[in-house]
């Protein structure tokens, strides 16, 4: 995961974060569609397949290996895909806005639907990143987005109070 980098302002980071975590880890919404569940323990179980059962970093560049793997899936998974993709993306400070915009607006466009480019969360100011991801932006993509499958995977099977309870609290989630 991304460092804080000290020298750069944290633009609505938090805020974003709050989003972030009440939409998607505790409730089963989307970031991105109002009113629609993708972050859900049956959406990451299927997602769970194409990035985890095919161990290593992939055999090519990461965006078209995801589209390969992600060729039987579900509009749904793709969806999701997009959004853990903007997760992980946001706060890579060497990665520009744009690119994370493209790359986000790309994959969730795999689903045969179009993301609006001007969504308030695919802004400059979201996107521009408060620290560095170092070798993980190039070498370890599959792995961050493997975690992060597994972790909504294992925090979707914990009652919504308490998962609740457990991404508020600083000593676990960080603050």
């Amino acid at each position: 995961m991304a460092r804080h980098h000290p020298k750069r302002p944290k633009p609505p980071a938090r805020d974003v974060a709050v989003i972030f975590r009440d939409t998607c880890l505790i409730g089963d919404g989307s970031l991105f569609s109002a009113g629609r569940a993708l972050w859900t323990k049956a959406l990451a179980g299927e997602l769970r397949r194409p990035v985890l059962d095919h161990p290593g970093q992939g055999s090519g560049d990461f965006v078209p290996e995801l589209e390969a793997r992600l060729s039987n899936a579900s509009a749904d998974v793709k969806c999701l895909a997009a959004e853990m993709l903007w997760s992980l993306l946001r706060t890579q400070s060497a990665l520009p806005a744009a690119r994370k915009r493209e790359v986000v607006t790309t994959v969730w466009g795999w689903a045969g639907e179009a993301l609006e480019k001007g969504h308030p969360l695919l802004a400059d100011a979201v996107l521009e990143g408060t620290g560095s991801a170092g070798l993980v932006r190039t070498s370890g993509q599959w792995q961050e987005l493997g975690y992060l499958v597994q972790l909504v995977d294992t925090l979707k099977d914990i009652p919504t109070a308490s998962r609740a309870a457990l991404v508020r609290d600083p000593r676990v989630f960080g603050g």
